[in-house]
């Protein structure tokens, strides 16, 4: 594992309480989702994290009701929240922005 990786430091976070946010567009080459949902995974398992929310879909809002729009999903673990945005790159604020704003 490399060295400066933080994935190590997720479980000791989430068990002093802290929440966490992670996100991922889903066509981010620099950092490819696949990868990160294995290390959630992967984790979840490892330490015993429940799901609180199994995957979802997440909408942002149209002009008018019948025009929201799908913007990715989410997936809620103990003390770990994990977003995927559709369409999105590795900057997911300059990709989607509408989609940036609705999730914070």
């Amino acid at each position: 594992m490399n060295e400066n990786a933080s994935e190590p430091l997720y479980p000791n976070l989430i068990k002093s309480g802290l929440r966490i946010w992670i996100y991922s567009g889903d066509v981010d080459a620099n950092v490819p989702i696949i990868g990160t949902l294995r290390w959630l995974h992967l984790m979840k398992d490892l330490e015993g994290l429940s799901v609180i929310e199994p995957w979802r879909e997440w909408w942002v809002p149209g002009l008018h009701k019948h025009e929201d729009q799908m913007a990715g999903n989410v997936w809620k673990l103990k003390g770990l929240t994990f977003v995927q945005v559709k369409g999105a790159g590795h900057m997911v604020p300059k990709d989607k922005r509408k989609e940036a704003q609705v999730m914070a």
